[in-house]
């Protein structure tokens, strides 16, 4: 069965209807007729601004550009389709998956699969036409892809101006986390509803086989449903450009809203650290994974000692970030740099996100250095440090040290130099963490999974008020 089409005789109605068609067939998972039917066989410069409407609500919801995508470069292909020139189209941070990630075929409606030539560009091409050398100079280098290429157009009935209005969308892990946690383990909290914008995601199916209410049309979708007017809290687990809107609709309506993106709208909130100082704030902001993860020790080193700086690394399986998580490590790396500040007690702060795509894929690694003063009692940070692994414990079981609290001197004649800050010298104290999950819907290597979603249960504990709660997802 597909989309069925009517012909509009306006051509901007007969562009936004076209565009809309394509929105509801990847909505509905189903395939839809030619958009040639309503904008035309030959009319590209239509196709495209089909294309850039799609692109800038896809922008709208969080979703980042990395790159753009050349099809029909093969002059046999060209033939086949009966077209003459080649097509293009935008290729978005969740999009671009790494060597050895699965792939949910489901995201793509009848897919192939074609190899590619990937150009990754060491500067962008700013010009409207670009000679041999401008394409060469701006190239870092060349890598084999392959290219999960699918159709919205029924039986991949399609001519230039329908394959350049098509395009592609995904969906993420944390919200879906949240659920089951929420589901198996909350007792103050019950969950009212399971938003999203893929109707064909893991996680509304498996929100639905639990009996949890679902839509499959964003915050709209949301204010719609039956249940809304029960709904107190919101866990929004979509991105940081997404929940600059949800926050503003939810806002209107009273609803708290518990952000585990790093939107950074509402305080920095760590829960064993600054919990009760912003337990009714309207927006709670949860920082990051990484954030999450650190923060505490950040934070325990500079209840003994002063942090002139402190820096984390959090690494991840790859296989366990999202496309949330993608499409937001500028604001990962800056939401946490600014929380080490704030929350964490040190002076300058600095964060750093991996992403590993070791296999079989490994825990969630967490590093903290800190540098503090040379005379800096070291029991006394060993022993706050081990306090607060406990303490983080309590809520996160997979949370724990690597190996002991490590101390380096940084000789004053041989200083460390900071960009932006300048020589610093003193006690290093690095500290290395462990999270391990408790495989509810990722496996135990996506404990940046758990260090989000359980980070909620000092705050639902701590807010008996709350009798339902809505888990949102992209």
């Amino acid at each position: 069965m597909t989309n069925e089409t009517k012909q509009a005789t306006n051509p901007d109605d007969a562009i936004r209807a076209a565009a809309e068609l394509l929105w509801q067939a990847h909505a509905g998972h189903a395939p839809c007729a030619p958009v040639r039917t309503l904008i035309g066989d030959a009319d590209a410069q239509a196709a495209y601004q089909v294309q850039e409407i799609n692109t800038q609500r896809w922008l709208a919801q969080g979703r980042r550009l990395v790159g753009r995508k050349i099809g029909l470069t093969s002059r046999a292909v060209q033939q086949q389709l009966g077209v003459g020139e080649p097509d293009f189209g935008m290729l978005f941070a969740d999009m671009a998956v790494a060597e050895g990630e699965e792939i949910d075929l489901r995201r793509v409606l009848q897919p192939k699969i074609e190899a590619e030539i990937a150009l990754v560009l060491a500067h962008p091409l700013a010009h409207e036409r670009h000679t041999i050398a401008d394409l060469i100079r701006a190239t870092a280098y060349a890598l084999p892809a392959a290219e999960i290429v699918g159709s919205r157009v029924a039986n991949w009935d399609i001519r230039l101006v329908d394959t350049i209005a098509d395009a592609i969308i995904g969906s993420g892990n944390i919200g879906t986390d949240l659920m089951i946690k929420i589901l198996r383990h909350g007792q103050h909290l019950e969950v009212g509803a399971m938003i999203g914008i893929d109707a064909a995601s893991d996680g509304l199916a498996r929100a639905q086989r639990l009996g949890v209410p679902t839509t499959h049309r964003g915050i709209e979708g949301l204010l719609d449903m039956p249940g809304f007017a029960d709904i107190r809290v919101a866990f929004d687990a979509t991105s940081a450009g997404a929940h600059m809107h949800h926050n503003a609709v939810l806002q209107k309506h009273g609803i708290q809203v518990i952000d585990l993106t790093p939107a950074a709208i509402g305080p920095y909130v760590v829960p064993v650290v600054n919990l009760d100082a912003h337990l009714d704030a309207p927006n709670i902001n949860m920082v990051t994974c990484g954030g999450q993860a650190t923060i505490p020790i950040v934070r325990a080193v500079s209840q003994v000692a002063p942090v002139s700086y402190a820096e984390i690394v959090a690494s991840i399986a790859s296989r366990s970030a999202g496309p949330g998580t993608r499409a937001n490590i500028d604001e990962f790396t800056q939401t946490t740099s600014n929380a080490i500040v704030e929350v964490g007690g040190a002076a300058h702060g600095k964060a750093i996100i991996v992403l590993n795509p070791a296999e079989p894929p490994l825990l969630m690694r967490d590093t903290v250095f800190c540098l503090t003063a040379a005379d800096a009692d070291q029991d006394a940070i060993r022993a706050s440090v081990e306090r607060m692994v406990a303490r983080v414990a309590a809520y996160v079981p997979g949370y724990r040290l690597k190996q002991q609290v490590q101390f380096e001197r940084i000789d004053p004649a041989r200083p460390l130099t900071l960009p932006g800050i300048g020589r610093l010298d003193g006690l290093k104290v690095s500290v290395f963490l462990e999270v391990e999950g408790a495989a509810h819907y990722l496996p135990a290597y996506a404990g940046n999974l758990d260090i989000m979603t359980l980070a909620r249960t000092p705050i639902s504990n701590g807010s008996p008020r709350w009798p339902r709660s809505s888990s949102t997802h992209a």
